[in-house]
């Protein structure tokens, strides 16, 4: 099977945000949310880490976002799936939780952090030679707008926590710059 490198997942926003458990089979998922309502999603997951394994997805860069931009403030209050956030410094920190989620993830084995080219050399061998599809998928930390780094010295911080790709903006504004739509 050819091995695959995923450019984009949102694995902990699904994770944190959906209240879902990655480590189930799509199925064993949907199962879990079928009589949810509260979101048009539920029940139609369409990926999950064991899933990852079957399709031979090695390698994925794995997102935390969170963004905050006054301006775009709902009036009615903010709901749980949102991506916004009141101040620069609870979106930090809910990036800082979804970053955590994926360490919980490599402790237990599902995923393993990939910081530098030999890390990514070294884990892709592996799955290359591996057999039984045990092996723990890679993921490399990427931010999608950078409105967690809340100070410059923030940006270094997340440096050393694996953060390896990080885009100034997403969609719309946010602290930094205007992204996709504005």
């Amino acid at each position: 099977m050819p091995l695959v490198f995923d450019a984009h997942l949102d694995l902990s926003l699904n994770a944190l945000h959906l209240n879902r458990d990655l480590t189930l089979t799509v199925d064993e998922l949907n199962a879990r949310e079928k009589e949810m309502t509260d979101l048009r999603c539920r029940g139609r997951a369409v990926l999950t880490i064991p899933e990852m394994r079957n399709a031979g997805a090695a390698v994925c860069l794995a997102t935390v976002l969170a963004r905050w931009n006054p301006s775009l403030a709902p009036k009615n209050g903010f709901n749980r799936a949102a991506l916004d956030f009141a101040t620069q410094e609870i979106a930090g920190s809910i990036a800082y939780g979804q970053a955590t989620y994926y360490t919980y993830l490599e402790d237990s084995g599902h995923l393993r952090m990939i910081r530098t080219k030999a890390d990514l050399d070294r884990h892709w061998s592996q799955w290359t030679g591996d057999s039984d599809g045990a092996l723990p998928v890679g993921y490399i930390l990427a931010m999608e707008g950078c409105d967690p780094i809340t100070r410059v010295n923030r940006a270094q911080e997340w440096y050393e926590a694996g953060l390896r790709v990080a885009s100034l903006t997403h969609y719309g504004s946010g602290a930094y710059a205007d992204g996709t739509g504005a």
